[in-house]
């Protein structure tokens, strides 16, 4: 699976954008930015450590759910946007920590 498509919650709270992916049970408010670029861009890396950790466990990925399904439990402040990402290209800019015996603790 190489392409990627989930749901993302985006909230909108003063001046502060906060994003989750409900379908890999990532907080609405597990981060947040100024712009709904920089929003989707930490998304995406909270995305892929969580795939990879899925992979890692040897776990099948979520399905994503139908946004009108999502639509229906949204606040008045947050909106739902697709997030789609080629996983390969993202698993690159991911860098593993190994520490000094060899395991990996990142």
């Amino acid at each position: 699976m190489n392409e990627i498509i989930y749901p993302t919650i985006l909230t909108y709270e003063d001046d502060i954008i906060y994003g989750g992916v409900p379908d890999l049970n990532i907080d609405n408010y597990a981060t947040y930015g100024k712009t709904i670029e920089e929003v989707l861009s930490n998304l995406k890396e909270i995305i892929t450590l969580t795939l990879l950790d899925l992979e890692d466990e040897k776990k099948e990925f979520p399905k994503a759910r139908e946004i009108k399904i999502l639509k229906n439990e949204l606040e008045e402040n947050q909106e739902v946007l697709l997030l789609n990402m080629w996983l390969p290209y993202e698993k690159s800019k991911v860098k593993k920590v190994v520490d000094i015996d060899g395991y990996e603790i990142s």
